[in-house]
């Protein structure tokens, strides 16, 4: 298996397991010596202009969807390099997810403005 692929997967299980938290973590090289191939990781735009609002339901939909952005594309990355069938599953699979959640979050956030 590719480094790439390799990387997009632990990727993907980190971002899918801790969330933000795991997402900013492999940015920063929390797994030493791991190839990221050219998984996007943009630590910056994902957080970097986010207001905080003080409303912590507010912050985390507006916090999510970077977030979720950030996964699609790993998963379009990913879906370009690979050749391994449960991968390309399992990322077609989270695009779907990931645009359908993205989708209700920015429903949420038009009908909750600050």
């Amino acid at each position: 298996m590719k480094s790439t692929t390799i990387g997009a997967i632990a990727g993907l299980a980190i971002g899918a397991a801790v969330g933000i938290r795991g997402m900013m973590f492999w940015h920063h090289g929390g797994l030493s010596g791991m190839n990221h191939g050219n998984m996007p990781m943009d630590h910056a735009g994902m957080m970097g202009d986010m207001p905080m609002t003080g409303n912590p339901d507010y912050d985390f939909m507006a916090g999510m969807v970077p977030h979720h952005q950030s996964a699609i594309d790993m998963a379009n990355t990913v879906l370009q390099t690979t050749s391994d069938p449960q991968i390309k599953a399992l990322a077609e699979d989270i695009l779907a997810a990931q645009a359908a959640e993205i989708a209700q979050m920015n429903d949420w956030l038009a009908a909750h403005p600050q």
